[in-house]
């Protein structure tokens, strides 16, 4: 066996040899590794926070365009409706006038065959 190569008991040695210290500041130590993902959580989570706030944002313009836009429409056809509802009074009104024409001007027609 070459110098090079290690057995399983020769890395557990080399392992038990190094200093607490040097173990702590290992990135492969449990520590580090703890540190290390709660570090990059906060990050996760941080950067979650920052696009949910620009989500949020982004709806709240898109809600206010909506309810402007639908506003809008809605006092356009509301005209519209008065308009027409307008129009349709002032053409019951004639439609009354000229009926009662006709009828009077059938009551003369009738009296001046009967002359």
């Amino acid at each position: 066996m070459s110098s090079s190569e290690t057995t399983p008991q020769s890395r557990t040695s080399q392992a038990s040899t190094a200093s607490p210290t040097s173990q702590a500041l290992s990135p492969l130590s449990p520590t580090g590794l703890s540190i290390n993902r709660f570090e990059a959580y906060i990050d996760k989570v941080r950067q979650l926070e920052s696009e949910n706030k620009r989500l949020r944002l982004r709806f709240n313009t898109s809600q206010n365009t909506v309810d402007r836009d639908v506003t809008s429409v809605r006092n356009s056809y509301e005209k519209e409706l008065t308009d027409t509802r307008q129009l349709l009074d002032e053409s019951a009104r004639e439609k009354t006038t000229l009926q009662s024409d006709i009828g009077r001007l059938r009551t003369e027609l009738g009296e001046l065959n009967l002359k």
